[in-house]
């Protein structure tokens, strides 16, 4: 059985989510009303605090990793900065019955014997000054190769309060973000692989309408399979695929509950002349880089127009 392609997506993963820690997007940050607390090292978040708006003091905390969903299960710790269990000679099917929602690598078997470790990364996306959502990463190794794995999301408030929790994608998780507004989170799903590392799943970004609960479901078109992101553009929330040759833009307005969507070249955003997504649209320097003229591609007059749905 080869399993590299497993193994790839895992570090992907784990890049994600070293990039995450303490990113933020702009807000009011007056008083500091959500705050991160790290490590003695200072690269990773242990708890987050609560704070009042006007006073400035603590309401609440989640310690991360006291909280963490995974604690408790009855192996063998490893000593390691991330929670570790020793299962070697436990069968995934035993494993299952522990764990919500693990899923399995195509062609291994739920009474296969694991010969590794299960290991949980965490990681902490900001969100302005008013959320912040938690993701804890479940991978099951056998050696050095992922065969199985599950993620549980929490979506904070600035009064420490989880207002939503993911924990039923059936997929390796990618990037997530919250809207600044706090009404939608994105998540990319990466798709299942099989045993010979080929993709045998959609891949897409899911989409969480946190006022009523509903979601939407992006599955990203086969031409683009390979790489999914959500990211935030101003107000918008913009959902990145791309191919060898071209990248696809989709432009999420909730208000007017229209996706604006639009493929440009590569070679085009590679070179530096995409220079900002507004909430107009995208502004592109004309000519040479460096030219100092402007245009922008304007998402009513420039871009495809579909419902949201």
């Amino acid at each position: 059985m080869n399993f590299r392609y497993n193994k790839k997506v895992l570090n992907i993963v784990i890049a994600i989510l070293i990039c995450s820690f303490g990113y933020s997007q702009s807000g009011d940050t007056s008083i500091k009303k959500i705050r991160y607390i790290y490590d003695s090292t200072g690269n990773f978040v242990d708890k987050l605090t609560f704070h009042d708006s006007i006073t400035g003091e603590q309401i609440n905390s989640f310690d991360i990793r006291q909280n963490n969903p995974f604690n408790g299960l009855p192996y063998p710790k490893f000593n390691t900065r991330f929670l570790s269990y020793d299962v070697k000679g436990v069968k995934l099917n035993e494993l299952s019955e522990k764990i919500k929602n693990l899923n399995i690598v195509s062609g291994i078997t739920d009474d296969f014997e694991l010969l590794g470790s299960a290991y949980i990364f965490s990681g902490v996306y900001e969100s302005n000054n008013n959320y912040s959502v938690i993701t804890y990463h479940f991978n099951v190794g056998n050696i050095e190769d992922v065969i199985a794995y599950c993620s549980v999301i929490y979506v904070f408030n600035n009064r420490g309060e989880i207002i939503k929790t993911v924990d039923d994608i059936s997929s390796p998780v990618g990037d997530r973000v919250l809207t600044p507004d706090g009404r939608f989170l994105a998540v990319a799903y990466l798709g299942n692989y099989n045993t010979d590392y080929e993709i045998i799943s959609d891949q897409g970004c899911m989409i969480y309408n946190l006022e009523n609960d509903s979601v939407i479901n992006m599955v990203t078109p086969k031409k683009y399979n390979g790489f999914t992101a959500p990211v935030i553009a101003g107000t918008k929330l913009v959902i990145k695929c791309r191919n060898a040759k071209e990248i696809n833009y989709s432009i999420m307005d909730f208000e007017k509950n229209i996706k604006y969507t639009k493929s440009y070249s590569k070679s085009l955003i590679k070179n530096g002349l995409l220079k900002k997504i507004t909430d107009e649209g995208f502004v592109f320097e004309k000519g040479e880089k460096g030219s100092g003229i402007y245009k922008t591609d304007k998402y009513e007059e420039d871009f495809s127009k579909f419902p949201i749905q």
